[in-house]
């Protein structure tokens, strides 16, 4: 299997997902990325368990495979190679990908996407959309009072609350209280979730 991508097009794509890419884990398979190449879309997926991102670009292959890819390896190399067309070539009898530039070739070994584990699939029965900006603004503002106690899980976590009367994000480390409303923005199906403080972090630094 051989495709073509700009390197800078893929350090986007790369750089996105590459926050839920954990640095210490139990589960070595995690420090890779998922790549999923179906009718000419190469998806990338990166997990850490509690956090799962997902992006894609489209590329110019009629093939379909999946491999995993050591993320901050694959990272590194794309970062360093400035703006140019990497060629990808797949050997998929031995497990190798190469990535072929005016400059240099590097050579990766991949290991089989069953070695990754599943990621469930969202309900988008419950739709709800709000601005990037607002909901950066809602983060920045709340975020910071979640407790860093692990004594005290429940609070390890910002609550989002959609109602009727507006959107409510709410955090607390049990000595102060934060909560910021935007009530021009209502949910008609009453909602509350408690997202935790990295998941957060990580939305707040991609908006």
């Amino acid at each position: 299997m051989i495709f073509s991508v700009n390197s800078k097009v893929l350090e986007k794509v790369l750089s996105k997902v590459y926050p839920a890419v954990p640095t210490r884990t139990p589960m070595p398979i995690l420090e890779n990325f998922l790549f999923q190449i179906e009718e000419g879309k190469l998806t990338i997926t990166a997990t850490d368990m509690e956090i799962t991102l997902r992006s894609a670009i489209f590329i110019d292959s009629t093939d379909n495979a999946e491999m995993v890819v050591p993320a901050k390896l694959l990272y590194d190399i794309v970062r360093s190679l400035g703006d140019t067309l990497i060629q990808f070539q797949i050997d998929i009898d031995n497990n190798k990908m190469q990535l072929s530039t005016d400059n240099g070739t590097y050579n990766i070994g991949y290991a089989a996407s069953s070695d990754f584990p599943s990621i469930p699939n969202v309900n988008h029965d419950k739709k709800f959309s709000l601005s990037a900006k607002q909901l950066k603004k809602a983060l920045d503002q709340t975020a910071f009072a979640v407790s860093k106690e692990a004594i005290r899980p429940a609070m390890m976590g910002l609550l989002f609350e959609f109602n009727i009367d507006g959107l409510r994000f709410v955090a607390t480390d049990g000595h102060r209280l934060v909560r910021y409303s935007l009530l021009s923005e209502k949910s008609e199906i009453p909602e509350q979730y408690v997202v935790p403080e990295r998941a957060t972090s990580v939305l707040s630094k991609l908006l």
